[in-house]
């Protein structure tokens, strides 16, 4: 039997479950693996040792599933045995009921395994389904993130590709167990580790962007670029660490309900992260309050600096009655190291023209410029 996580298999958990005792759940197990591959040739060996396991008294069979909690069930999950790990989570749930984690790693997987709601009978969320069914987790990730791009107003596509995202890259933070399992390479040339943080945050993996980084010192000629870089992950893998707490409901519902901000930084852990840029510029564009105002801006300057885009927004408010047109431009700044100009770095100036230009018709056009600065470090 494997005993590393990296190597703990669908078969090594049906062997552990036959120590167990546990014959139901082996059974379970199983099924699974007979509907991931029919022709396995293991199955009829493994059933073999289920029906011949004897049970164990209750302190044996707690030492044997005491084995589970080092990391083996999550590595199940991220290969794409679902089914396989629910098995073993709801075990782990009914014998260590004083750990809550098992029940919330538990309930994450089972909602990935429910369909996604398909009215239309679209077939790419049928792939997605089919594709989760069979374990093929990386590759509904990939599928969802383009649908995402097309369909950026749909939060459940976003939700579940969030979901995916947890599953595929994230540490398990609230785990009783190694931390470091899912650490990157390390790598001491400061352009590789770059080169290579850049591929992962074009796979949606920001926290493994940001761990290449770490403890790295760049030349001189790039450290300004490296600071940036870094800082942006930093508000990013900020973003995944938050809680997103949102319920079930349609689009326009949701939407008004959780706010702008919310939607922004959603389409961000759900890895469509121009999407998230676009809805930010969009809902900056609303006028919010001075405080969402100032989480969009920071969002933007990652998202621009991730993306290697725009630090110049040209947002054009809605109309009023007054004015036919606002339009605001925005200009994200840095300020070099050792500027000591501000010590407020999100203080705005805005100039206005004394005397508003007037349209033809007698509508003032109002042009506002707007400078933020932010900090090097």
């Amino acid at each position: 039997m494997g005993d590393a996580a990296g190597t703990f298999t669908t078969d090594d958990l049906v062997a552990l479950l036959a120590d167990a005792g546990e014959v139901d759940a082996g059974v379970e197990v199983l099924e699974a693996i007979r509907a991931h591959d029919q022709a396995s040739a293991q199955t009829m060996r493994l059933q073999a040792r289920l029906f011949a396991a004897e049970a164990p008294d209750a302190g044996r069979r707690r030492e044997v599933l005491l084995r589970l909690r080092d990391g083996r069930v999550d590595g199940l999950a991220r290969e794409g045995a679902l089914l396989e790990a629910c098995v073993a989570l709801r075990l782990l749930n009914r014998e260590f009921p004083e750990e809550p984690m098992w029940a919330e790693k538990l309930s994450r997987i089972e909602d990935l395994l429910l369909p996604l709601p398909n009215l239309h009978g679209d077939a790419r969320r049928a792939d997605v389904d089919a594709l989760i069914a069979l374990g093929r987790t990386r590759e509904a990730w990939e599928l969802l993130r383009e649908m995402v791009a097309d369909s950026p107003n749909e939060l459940e596509l976003s939700r579940r590709a969030d979901a995916l995202r947890a599953l595929l890259f994230e540490p398990m933070h609230t785990r009783p167990y190694r931390e470091g399992d899912e650490e990157p390479a390390r790598l001491t040339d400061p352009d590789e580790a770059l080169a290579k943080a850049e591929q992962d945050v074009a796979e949606g993996d920001l926290r493994g962007a940001l761990r290449r980084l770490d403890n790295l010192a760049p030349s001189r000629a790039d450290a300004a670029r490296w600071v940036r870089y870094r800082d942006a992950l930093d508000e990013l893998v900020s973003v995944l660490e938050a809680d997103d707490g949102l319920d079930q409901g349609s689009n326009e519902e949701e939407t008004a309900r959780i706010g702008g901000a919310e939607v922004v930084d959603l389409k961000i852990r759900a890895g469509a992260l121009r999407e998230a840029r676009e809805d930010a510029v969009r809902r900056l564009a609303t006028h919010p309050g001075p405080t969402e105002e100032s989480l969009l801006l920071r969002r933007i300057s990652a998202l621009d600096e991730l993306l290697g885009g725009p630090t110049r927004l040209a947002l054009v408010a809605a109309p009023s009655p007054a004015v036919a047109a606002a339009s605001i431009e925005v200009e994200i700044v840095r300020d070099p190291p050792g500027t000591q100009e501000d010590d407020d770095l999100t203080r705005r100036r805005v100039s206005l023209p004394s005397a508003p230009p007037s349209t033809p018709d007698g509508v003032v056009e109002v042009k506002r410029r707007r400078i933020v600065r932010l900090g090097e470090g």
